[in-house]
């Protein structure tokens, strides 16, 4: 994307249940990559090494329902924003932390997980004008299906 694009900030958006702690030990460079985090801190991985690269940890707790974690989410990407002005937006769209997932012990609803999505896109593309790259990650419950199809 550096390359061909010319693009140089990057905010990583990952709203996965688990750390991302994978993407995080890739891109440690905060002058480079601003990572939110949003991730139950009460399951795997607990990586306090990967964590170093998070610029926004945003604390979710077990069964945190859809008002409160949209609330942190929206805080946390207008913050992102304002600050770093990134140039282009990866974002990990999980679906853990759907209500009744096993591993993600989250508690969004259907319509929960969709406005997440729109919040995401609301603020990179619609108000920022910044490109967006959605990924597809976690959930594991057959009814995670119909929500991101």
């Amino acid at each position: 994307m550096e390359e061909w694009y010319g693009y140089k900030r990057f905010l990583i958006i990952d709203l996965d249940a688990h750390q991302g702690n994978g993407h995080e030990r890739d891109h440690m460079n905060k002058s480079k990559y601003y990572i939110i985090d949003a991730y139950n801190h009460g399951i795997y991985p607990g990586d306090d090494y990967a964590a170093q690269a998070i610029s926004a940890d945003l604390r979710i707790v077990h069964r945190m329902g859809d008002a409160e974690y949209l609330s942190i989410v929206e805080v946390a990407l207008e913050k992102a924003f304002a600050e770093f002005k990134p140039d282009f937006v990866v974002y990990n769209a999980g679906t853990d932390c759907m209500v009744g997932d096993p591993l993600g012990d989250l508690n969004l609803s259907e319509q929960g997980i969709i406005n997440r999505d729109e919040l995401v896109f609301k603020h990179a593309y619609e108000i920022n004008k910044v490109p967006v790259l959605m990924v597809l990650s976690g959930g594991y419950q057959m009814s995670n299906a119909p929500v991101i199809a």
